[in-house]
């Protein structure tokens, strides 16, 4: 069989949780004796015509079509932030030559929704995997500007406002008022006039937006997530139950220890949290609830695993929360490989997240080191996390929740043994990837007995 995967970028430059996914799936796919081509964005650029650069080269077993695209970085650009017809374009070229049986897109953020009737233009199998919510939200997280979520089921008006307060004299203006501006505007905007040309310009941009990606998903042969969240919210969007598949994420354990060892039993309280330092991610929750810790919280201590340099202003204000705080590290950035002894060196790791993870990849590291975790009372973290049996949960937001369930694993010795006790072994990425492949062969029979 051959596949080509789409995604938004690739290592080594790129290592997310989608990036990694994608490089795990394509070394399963090659090892199994399938041929596999990569297409993802190395870079991108503004300029005034748009237009896109390949570099062609072999990664291991794997072909990686590695894309520099430069496109108008102006606001009548947004058409083409979701629907790029330079890259469509060069993906129907590429597929002519390459000739694959079947494209799975892992995403459209950069390289747009173009890639789905491209591909099924050239009569191909495409499968979409949904990691993020960009299919329905140009904010790509579900997270307005002033940092409240969003549902994902909003009208044109409410979508328009959002991307209106990207620009900060909105967001002021709406801070200002106290949510007044924005509630106001929600219902102004949906009217065009002279005086409101730019939100009602706005609001028809994302009634086409939204129109035209559900469009595309539902063209698909199918759209699989691992986010009974993301289904449920891409169903009440308008795509049919029949066109979406749960399948839910595994890990690469083959280089883990078998038997996981346990923290220093010095009486120390370890806590970690491991990943993406920005704002949606909460560490500052996290590091205030550390520091509201009472007494005897001396015997804790909390490390910050991951890059302060990627959002250098959010980094600062970290830092600056921790006071020079000698409980407190920032460990930097860290490398996959290294996990495993991360993991070891923690009693319990925090996922404070602010947004409806697809499905945190970190929860699964830790519970596969046999380590419980803390984490948001949301959508889809309390699917991978059951309140007293694996981990504790913690209301969104609540600097106090959170330190009160950190409070509780400091107080209760036993609380901590308890949990760990619980945790069951996680699924392995072994078992994702036949299910994906299962995916694959099935479509693929479909086609066949439609060309009989």
């Amino acid at each position: 069989m051959k596949v080509v995967l789409v995604t938004h970028h690739f290592p080594p430059h790129y290592v997310g949780g989608v990036e990694l996914i994608t490089l795990r799936l394509a070394r399963w796919l090659a090892r199994h004796g399938n041929e596999v081509e990569v297409v993802c964005v190395e870079s991108v650029s503004g300029e005034e015509k748009s237009r896109v650069l390949v570099s062609r080269e072999p990664c291991g077993n794997l072909m990686v079509n590695r894309l520099t695209i430069r496109f108008r970085q102006e606001f009548e650009s947004f058409r083409e932030s979701y629907d790029n017809p330079v890259i469509g374009q060069w993906f129907e070229d590429y597929l002519h030559w390459t000739r694959p049986d079947l494209v799975h897109i892992h995403s459209g953020y950069i390289l747009s929704s173009s890639t789905i009737p491209t591909a099924k233009r050239a009569g191909l199998a495409v499968i979409v995997s949904l990691h993020d919510y960009w299919f329905i939200c140009p904010q790509i997280k579900l997270i307005r500007p002033d940092g409240n979520r969003c549902d994902g089921i909003r009208s044109a008006s409410e979508c328009a406002w959002c991307l209106m307060m990207g620009q900060r004299r909105y967001r002021c203006l709406d801070k200002v008022s106290l949510g007044l501006a924005g509630s106001v505007a929600r219902r102004f905007i949906g009217h065009k006039g002279p005086a409101n040309s730019l939100g009602g310009q706005l609001v028809e941009m994302c009634k086409e937006r939204k129109r035209l990606m559900i469009e595309r998903l539902r063209a698909a042969d199918l759209v699989v997530t691992q986010s009974p969240f993301l289904r449920t919210t891409m169903i009440a969007n308008g795509l049919p139950p029949d066109k979406t598949r749960l399948v839910h994420y595994g890990l690469d354990l083959t280089a883990w220890p078998t038997v996981m060892p346990r923290a220093s039993s010095d009486g120390t309280l370890r806590i970690g949290y491991l990943g993406q330092i920005a704002p949606p991610k909460g560490v500052h929750l996290l590091i205030k609830a550390f520091a509201r810790l009472a007494p005897p919280a001396q015997r804790s201590h909390l490390s910050i695993y991951g890059s302060v340099e990627q959002f250098p202003t959010y980094g600062k204000k970290l830092r600056k929360l921790a006071r020079n705080n000698a409980q407190i590290t920032f460990a930097g950035r860290y490398e996959n490989h290294r996990l495993p002894a991360i993991l070891a060196g923690l009693d319990v790791v925090v996922v404070p997240s602010q947004w409806y993870e697809i499905g945190p990849l970190v929860t699964l590291e830790a519970l596969a080191a046999k380590r419980p975790v803390v984490a948001t009372n949301l959508p889809n973290m309390n699917v991978q996390i059951t309140q007293g049996v694996n981990g504790l949960l913690f209301e969104p937001g609540n600097v106090a929740d959170l330190s009160r369930q950190l409070q509780r694993l400091v107080d209760e010795p036993a609380l901590l043994d308890r949990l760990q006790s619980e945790i069951r072994p996680v699924r392995t990425f072994e078992q994702e990837a036949e299910d994906v492949f299962q995916i694959y062969c099935d479509i693929l029979d479909h086609y066949g007995e439609q060309l009989q």
